[in-house]
This record gives C-alpha cells, sequence and structure tokens, in this order.
C-alpha cells in the first residue's frame, strides 16, 4: 500500500506505530530510502527523526509478522508532523527480513539488541561479554566478564541501567553480570567523546535500556551450565503492568565436581529484579529495584601452600522513572534513586616462611539523588538541559582483594577511606545544522564531584557530514571522582581529554562501515600502589585507529568484523616513569558471522586474537622473615591470545509454548591462554594460571 503525504514539515517528523487491529504499539522499523537511514520505534511505538532538510521522502515501515508501509513526505517548510501508521498482521515468512540498527551516525555510539547479544558465541547472553566485540575493548580473562576501554582503568567505566548508575553491575571479579537479558530491550555503549548527559567517567558510559510494559503476558525460562533464568513480565490492568526476573548462576559447583578447573575465582551470586510500570495520561511511572547478593570460600594450592579467600556481597538499587511527553516538541524525565553496596573480603596467603598473612576489606558504599532530564525541539533546532543533585557516602578498610589474592606486594596496609559528601551537576547541548552539510552538537557541563574543591567544566562538540561517506569529528573534556579509597592529601578529579576523527558509509542497507582515529590525554591518575602511599598526579595517553564492517540482523547473514591498534602509556605505579599499561592490548581483532537457516536453526562462530596482556616477571626477591618479590624495570607481555567460539541453536514447540534449544562450543581448538602468573610464598616456583579449556555449553529456553 502506498500513501503520499503533502505536508508543512520541518525538519523534525515524528510518528506512531501500531497494529491496525489491536491498537498496540509497534517497535517497527523506520526505513528513509534516499539516506539508507534505518529508525526504531521505541516499545511504545514511536519514533522521531530529527534534522530533516527540505526534500521529498520515501519511507518504509516494517515489522516482522506485519505487511509494510510505504509513504511518501514532502517536506516544504520548517514545522513539526505526527503521523499516524497502522500495520496489517500476515503469517510470518521465513524470508521476510528483519532488519535492527542504530541510528547511522553517532560518533563514539554502538548499539547491540537484546536478540544481537543472545547469539554471539561465548557472550552467554551477557551484556559485558558482548560489549568485548567492540573495537578497543577488552578483558582481562575468560573467567571475567570486567571489560576495559581503549587502555583504561576498570573504574573509569560507568554502568547505568535506565539511566541510573549501578554501584556493583557485575559480581566479583566479573564472573557475571547482574542484569537479566530478558529484561533488557537494548544497550548503548559510549566511548570516546560522550554526550554531556553523563559525567562522572573518563573512560566509557554502558547504558543498559529495560523493556518496556508489555500489552500480553509474556515470560521465559532458562537453564545452562552457568545459571538458571526466570522472566515474567504481565499486565495488570490497560495502564498497570508488572516484570519480575531472577537468576542463579552454579558455573562454581560445576566446574569442580568436572575436575575442569581448581581454586579459580567464581563466586555463586543471586539477583532478583523487578519492574513496575504505570501509565497515566499526563505521562509513564516507572518503579525499579535490583537486589544482588553473593558470596564463596575458595581454597587454592600451590607447592604445598595454601591461599584461601572469603567473599560476601550484597547490593541494592531502586529507583523511580517518570516520562513526561508534555508536547510534540517537549519531553520531561524525572529520576529519584538509592543504591547501596556493602561488601566484605577476608584473605590469607602463606609469608614463605612457614607462617600465612591474613588480610581483610570492608567495602560500604551508598549513592542516593535525583535528577531531571528536558528535551525542546521548536524544528529548527534541539536543546537538551539537565541537572541533578544527591550525596555520595563510602567507607573502606583494609588492602584492596587484588593484593590478597594475587600477592602484589605487602598486604600489611591498610585504606582507610571514609567519605561523605554532596554532588551536583548540570548539563546543555544543542544540536542544529549548518548549511545542510553539518549536523553539529555542542554541549558543556558543570560537576560539583563529591571531595572535589572546585566545580569542573565539560566542554564537548560533535560534527557529522550529513551526505555518504559521513564524516565526523568530536571533541571533549570529561571528569570522574577518583576512587575515594586511595588517600592523597588533596583529591583533583580524574580528567581525559578526547579527539575522535572518522568516517562511516553505509555500503548498502544493513552493511555499516567505520573507521576511527581517536586520541586521549588523561591527567590526575592515582599512583603509588601497592603501597599506604598514593598520588592524584598520575598522566597518561592513549591512541589508536579503528576499523570495523557490522552486518546488521538483515536477512539471514550478519556479524561483524573489527580491528584496533593502540598505544596505551600511565604513569607507573611505582615511579614517576611512564609505562604501558597492564590492561593494554595493542592488537585485538574480532570477527563474528551468524546465518539463520531454514527450519529455526541459527548459528554462529566467532574468533578474537589479541596481543597478551603486560606484566613485570619477578626476577629476584628480598627480606627474611617476609619474602618481598623485585620485579623486572621493564615490562613483558603473555603470549598471544586466540579462542573460537561455535554457537547452535534450534526452535522448537512444545505443549503450545515457542523454545529454544542452543549449544555452545567454548574455544574449540582448546588453545591454552595463559592469564598470569602464581608465585609460591618465597616467589622461588611459579606457575601458569590457565584460561578456559575447551568447554561445551548446552542450554534451553522455554517461552510462556
Amino acid at each position: 500500500m502506498s500513501l503520499l503525504l503533502l505536508c508543512v514539515v520541518s525538519t523534525i517528523l515524528s510518528g506512531d506505530v501500531y497494529d491496525i487491529d489491536t491498537k498496540d504499539p509497534l517497535q517497527a522499523h523506520v526505513l528513509i530510502v534516499e539516506t539508507d537511514q534505518i529508525h526504531l520505534c521505541n516499545p511504545q511505538g514511536t519514533f522521531a527523526i530529527p534534522d530533516l532538510p527540505l526534500h521529498t521522502y520515501g519511507l518504509i515501515i516494517s515489522h516482522i509478522g506485519y505487511k509494510d508501509e510505504t509513504l511518501t513526505v514532502v517536506i516544504q517548510q520548517p514545522d513539526t508532523i505526527k503521523i499516524q501508521v497502522g500495520l496489517s498482521s500476515t503469517p510470518i515468512d521465513v524470508e521476510q527480513v528483519e532488519t535492527k540498527a542504530e541510528r547511522i551516525v553517532a560518533p563514539g555510539k554502538r548499539t547491540f539488541t537484546k536478540e544481537e547479544m543472545e547469539v554471539i558465541p561465548g557472550a552467554e547472553k551477557d551484556v559485558f561479554r558482548a560489549i568485548q566485540m567492540i573495537p578497543g575493548v577488552s578483558a582481562a580473562s575468560d573467567y571475567l566478564g570486567l571489560f576495559y576501554v581503549r587502555g583504561g582503568e576498570l573504574y573509569e567505566n560507568k554502568v547505568l541501567f535506565d539511566h541510573v548508575e549501578i554501584l556493583s553491575p557485575y559480581h566479583y571479579f566479573g564472573i557475571g553480570s547482574a542484569f537479566n537479558v530478558d529484561l533488557i530491550e537494548d544497550f548503548e555503549f559510549h566511548i570516546g567523546t560522550v554526550p554531556v548527559r553523563y559525567g562522572d567517567a573518563v573512560s566509557s558510559v554502558l547504558l543498559v535500556n529495560s523493556r518496556q510494559a508489555d500489552t500480553r503476558q509474556n515470560g521465559v525460562v532458562s537453564i545452562d551450565p552457568i545459571e538458571a533464568n526466570f522472566f515474567c513480565s504481565k499486565p495488570l490492568t490497560k495502564n498497570l503492568s508488572v516484570a519480575l526476573s531472577a537468576k542463579r548462576n552454579y558455573l562454581d559447583v560445576l566446574l569442580r565436581e568436572l575436575g575442569i578447573v581448581e581454586g579459580v575465582l567464581l563466586p555463586y551470586f543471586f539477583d532478583l529484579q523487578a519492574k513496575v510500570s504505570i501509565g497515566t495520561k499526563y505521562g509513564n511511572f516507572s518503579l525499579n529495584g535490583l537486589h544482588s547478593k553473593e558470596g564463596t570460600d575458595i581454597q587454592a594450592s600451590f607447592a604445598e601452600e595454601t591461599v584461601e579467600l572469603q567473599m560476601n556481597g550484597v547490593s541494592n538499587t531502586f529507583w523511580l522513572d517518570y516520562d513526561i511527553n508534555a508536547s510534540e516538541q517537549l519531553s520531561l524525565q524525572t529520576y529519584v534513586f538509592y543504591s547501596n553496596m556493602d561488601r566484605y573480603l577476608h584473605g590469607e596467603v602463606p609469608t614463605g616462611t612457614g607462617s600465612s598473612e591474613t588480610a581483610t576489606e570492608e567495602y560500604d558504599v551508598q549513592k542516593y539523588g535525583t535528577y531531571l532530564h528536558m528535551e525542546y525541539s521548536p524544528g529548527f533546532v534541539t536543546l537538551t538541559i539537565g541537572g541533578g543533585i544527591g550525596r555520595y557516602e563510602l567507607m573502606h578498610t583494609g588492602p584492596r582483594i587484588e593484593d590478597i589474592f594475587y600477592k602484589i606486594g605487602s598486604i600489611n596496609y591498610s585504606l582507610e577511606g571514609d567519605t561523605s559528601d554532596y554532588y551536583s551537576f548540570l548539563y546543555a547541548t544543542q544540536r542544529f545544522s549548518i548549511l545542510d552539510l553539518l549536523n553539529c552538537e555542542v554541549g558543556e557541563r558543570i560537576d560539583w564531584l563529591p571531595a572535589i574543591k572546585d566545580p569542573v567544566f565539560s566542554p564537548r562538540i560533535k560534527l557529522v557530514h550529513k551526505k555518504r561517506p559521513n564524516l565526523f569529528f568530536a571533541y571533549g573534556h570529561h571528569y570522574q571522582t577518583p576512587p575515594l579509597e586511595y588517600q592523597v592529601q588533596e583529591y583533583e578529579p580524574l580528567k581525559a581529554k578526547s579527539l575522535n576523527i572518522g568516517v562511516e558509509h553505509l555500503i548498502i542497507p544493513g552493511l555499516l562501515g567505520k573507521i576511527e582515529y581517536y586520541k586521549k590525554e588523561y591527567e590526575n591518575l592515582i599512583r603509588g600502589y601497592p603501597t599506604d602511599l598514593f598520588f592524584n598526579d598520575g598522566t597518561g595517553t592513549a591512541s589508536g585507529i579503528e576499523f570495523s564492517l557490522r552486518k546488521y540482523r538483515v536477512g539471514r547473514l550478519y556479524g561483524m568484523i573489527s580491528y584496533a591498534y593502540s598505544l596505551s602509556k600511565r604513569t607507573s605505579p611505582y615511579d614517576s616513569t611512564v609505562v604501558t599499561s597492564d590492561v593494554h592490548r595493542p592488537h585485538i581483532l574480532n570477527a563474528f558471522l551468524g546465518n539463520r537457516l531454514p527450519a529455526g536453526f541459527e548459528v554462529g562462530i566467532k574468533l578474537q586474537v589479541s596481543s597478551g596482556l603486560a606484566y613485570r616477571p619477578v626476577i629476584g626477591r628480598e627480606g627474611h622473615d617476609q619474602w618481598m618479590p623485585i620485579y623486572s624495570p621493564t615490562k613483558e607481555r603473555l603470549p598471544y591470545y586466540q579462542r573460537i567460539d561455535v554457537h547452535v541453536e534450534k526452535e522448537f514447540s512444545l505443549w503450545g509454548m515457542q523454545g529454544e534449544l542452543y549449544v555452545t562450543l567454548l574455544n574449540i581448538t582448546n588453545h591454552k591462554n595463559i592469564q598470569g602468573y602464581l608465585y609460591n610464598g618465597d616467589y622461588t616456583l611459579r606457575k601458569a594460571i590457565y584460561q578456559l579449556p575447551r568447554m561445551p555449553l548446552v542450554g534451553i529456553r522455554i517461552k510462556f
């Protein structure tokens, strides 16, 4: 069906897409034929396309299981319109195209949907493992979902769920995510020059978006050797719905019973998350809660000596958000939240003299506050304004747990952090077009960070060429509160100046190529580890070039291939020299290919090859009653890391319910990747700690 709309339209075109029979909203795809841009409606079926120049456009509205709708829109002069599009259902054809894509040009932003996360081999439906396919992102271990971005530290990343910070998003040492994938709609990963809406992070911001209210009851039960998951969503009334998810892992028990690994940090965890959605004529309320609990008791033996570790922790996050669509031009979002995290860790390590040394770390953090986000689009420009205020409280005693287990230096010191302070921030962004050639975004952010005396100002700018291929430029300043468990005379905010230049080209619909050069300069980094004397004056640099080619889930074949070359150096924790960052990998190659086959089969294969991590080998020892290592003045690298994973899944029907049976084979070549080295108490012996061996995983998902 084809319609012609002759409208007095602005540079903003918005609309609602719905089922023409039931009137239920549809999360459809809107394709602009002339520009090949694909826009995804939100779960309420709404889309908005800003900054359209005067022109005639063809739109194709599509959704799997529905007939496509074709519209012609004529833009004659600046204004704003909103269209209504109803789609008629049709039987699903296995040949039908399903498209899911992010906005074509968004410098530094990567987006993955829930469906894409589920089919990446080795990701195991974990958001933190899925983002390791993104150029410039790496992990220190197969066992851990902890991620490092372009040579940055772990604490330089911020994780948000529905725009609310999660203090403990991954369980101890990153063995698993706190988020149930069935409650996730998609995630946005911002690196480089981050939008001014997000602050207090100098490496990256990960935004996880939850599913919106469902109009029909549905649920998922899944189980595999790593964890068991439950999710259920049910509308109670027309304007009230609830969603509940729970998961529990048991990989620690499985691996020990099979004798595959011994003494590896694999704590158990349990997560419970709930969401209540309330729709009103003034807007949509959402009440949310996330509760996580974890713990373990580990004994690892080496050379007749034993390392013991006990861990227990609880974290909670509760928040209320209220979305208000005041008009077609004005939208408001308000948030009120409370988060806390408590953890207790106790370690015992041998000293090499027949005795042992113990240490205990206690960590208690609370953060609460409120903030407002407003977006106004009068037609020729889009204005974004926001701000918030809250309080941050931290209490920390004991050494860092990494010292306890990996025995990096003495553990006879304590980081006595005790901070309680208010924080606040303001930001504003203006987006507009220049001569129908450039999309320009200019923003400024002001932060009053906890424990920092003076406010910090973060200007940021992005320029995108509107014609293909799309050239882009981005530059900005980013600030972050330093880890307050480190004691320094006067805290200074971590600072990063970020530059990004690149080109992005939609080769054909659904196939996106990208080349990006980046450079970052760091100031006020923490150094002084592992003693009780720390300094807040470290510096660093990170630069590199990244290539990626991504085939979205359009048709049967989809996937991604990327290569990143980078250099990253930081002030040594031991002195003032500049050395290679420990978590930096100069070369990272990722490749993933998936294929949707007939009869409900879907297969995927993933390849990862990267440089080994940098480390300082022990070249001697000193001391008497307690031995201390003497490290090499220069760093070496572990051998190259390489791993191939394969994933196969099959859809099926059982007693009127739909389901999926899947098999994943991790490290199919059984390559022995070295994670690091463990020394005995007197540093006379060491052994290699290997990462995951070849390992099959079988799982099942039942949808109801």
